[in-house]
C-alpha cells in the first residue's frame, strides 16, 4: 500500500527490521514489462549469495535470483497482478534447546496495467 502521493520516497528507507527487502526504486508505480530491483538486508547490512523468489499471483512455480555482492536482486515482471516476493534464511542456532533457526521477509507488490 502506498502511504502518500506518487513520487514521495517513504518507501526508500529500510524499516530496520531484522531481515528485510528494500526497494531500489518506487514499488507502488510498477507497469508491466518494467523491472524492479531490491536489496536484501539483514540488520541494515547487505546480504549476498541470499535466494528471493518472487511468483506471479496464479503461477505455482516461482522464479528465483541470488542476491549480488551488493544483496541486490533484480526481477522483471511481465504483467499486471500480484506478485509475492519472498526469502529465508536458515542457519544452525546457538541455543542448545535448537537444532535451526529461521527468518523470512515477505513483500507482495502489484503491477498495475497501463492505460
Amino acid at each position: 500500500m502506498r502511504v502518500g502521493a506518487a513520487g514521495e520516497s517513504g518507501w526508500q528507507a529500510p524499516l530496520g527490521r531484522g531481515f528485510e527487502l528494500q526497494p531500489l526504486s518506487d514499488p507502488t508505480v510498477l507497469a508491466p514489462a518494467q523491472a524492479l530491483s531490491l536489496r536484501v538486508l539483514r540488520d541494515g547490512v547487505a546480504v549476498s549469495g541470499q535466494p528471493v523468489t518472487v511468483r506471479y499471483e496464479t503461477d505455482s512455480a516461482p522464479v528465483v535470483r541470488i542476491s549480488d555482492g551488493s544483496g541486490r536482486v533484480t526481477f522483471d515482471f511481465a504483467k499486471a497482478g500480484r506478485y509475492p516476493v519472498a526469502a529465508t534464511q536458515l542457519r544452525r542456532s546457538i541455543r542448545p534447546a535448537l537444532e535451526w533457526e529461521s527468518d523470512f521477509t515477505t513483500l507482495t507488490l502489484a503491477v498495475h496495467a497501463t492505460p
